[in-house]
């Protein structure tokens, strides 16, 4: 995972809740792992697509930094689809297997694939871009950023964990009906904006919203594909999620998210939704 500076992550914060670990299996292939647990699920029990994107966030970058040194990695783009299994709290173990595509001049480009410990098919596969800049945009100790085949690091401290689902925890709310995303302590990245994967997942939390207030909505939706363009940081928030329904019918609906900063109407990031009727 990507290294980490005094004060960061603070000992409350999403990525210790999460509970996250990894490890470099070989020196291209690097492993990241986290506990499933009934707050990280919908009400049918299936891990939030948006916490698997959160997951390939950090494992993509942990590639990325070495990949790109001496200069640092910004997320440009995440994409992730739901595979053939489905990953639920009963799976004991999030895991996230990341590999490098390419590396260049300007960018870094990482390949996920997300499953559940043990299983044989993939829960959800997942393909970043990183932009390649400046190693003095970051707080995080630059020269931190070695590892050693077999080494596993942990983000979770002793009382890491969620005490409610994690929506909650981000502090999602809903306000004359949109959904709102305070930017805070719990949910910030190096650069001092909202974390990425923290980001696919308001956007999610915002589709699945506005399905669900369709006249007619489809039957059963679930979030199957996510894909999110960061073209922006928040400043002072909060983020606000503006829906567009790009198509919506019994076999499920796609939906655009602009994520926007309330404090100077900037944009931040637009994803783009699916989701599918499963009865």
């Amino acid at each position: 995972m990507p290294p980490t500076a005094d004060g960061y992550p603070p000992e409350k914060h999403i990525l210790r809740d999460l509970r996250i670990s990894s490890l470099w299996d070989t020196e291209h292939t690097h492993r990241c792992e986290a506990p499933t647990a009934p707050e990280l699920c919908d009400s049918a029990g299936r891990v939030h697509l948006g916490v698997l994107a959160t997951m390939v966030d950090i494992g993509g970058a942990a590639v990325g930094l070495p990949a790109v040194a001496p200069d640092w990695i910004a997320t440009s783009d995440l994409s992730i689809h739901r595979g053939a299994a489905d990953l639920t709290a009963a799976d004991e173990r999030i895991v996230v297997t990341t590999s490098l595509v390419r590396a260049g001049a300007t960018s870094a480009v990482v390949e996920c694939d997300v499953r559940g410990s043990g299983a044989d098919k993939a829960a959800a596969a997942a393909l970043l871009t990183f932009s390649r800049i400046p190693a003095s945009t970051t707080a995080v100790v630059v020269e931190d950023r070695g590892f050693e085949v077999g080494e596993r690091r942990e983000l979770g401290l002793p009382d890491s964990g969620f005490t409610s689902v994690i929506r909650d925890a981000l502090g999602i709310v809903e306000h004359d009906g949109s959904l709102v995303l305070p930017k805070s302590d719990y949910v910030h990245n190096s650069f001092g904006t909202i974390n990425g994967g923290v980001t696919a997942l308001f956007i999610e939390a915002a589709a699945e919203h506005a399905v669900h207030a369709l006249p007619e909505p489809p039957p059963a939706p679930v979030v199957v594909g996510l894909s999110v363009h960061y073209v922006g940081r928040v400043k002072a928030g909060p983020a606000v999620a503006r829906v567009t329904i790009v198509r919506a019918d019994a076999r499920g609906a796609t939906i655009r998210v602009d994520v926007i900063d309330e404090s100077n109407e900037r944009l931040i990031a637009v994803g783009l939704v699916t989701a599918a009727a499963t009865r």
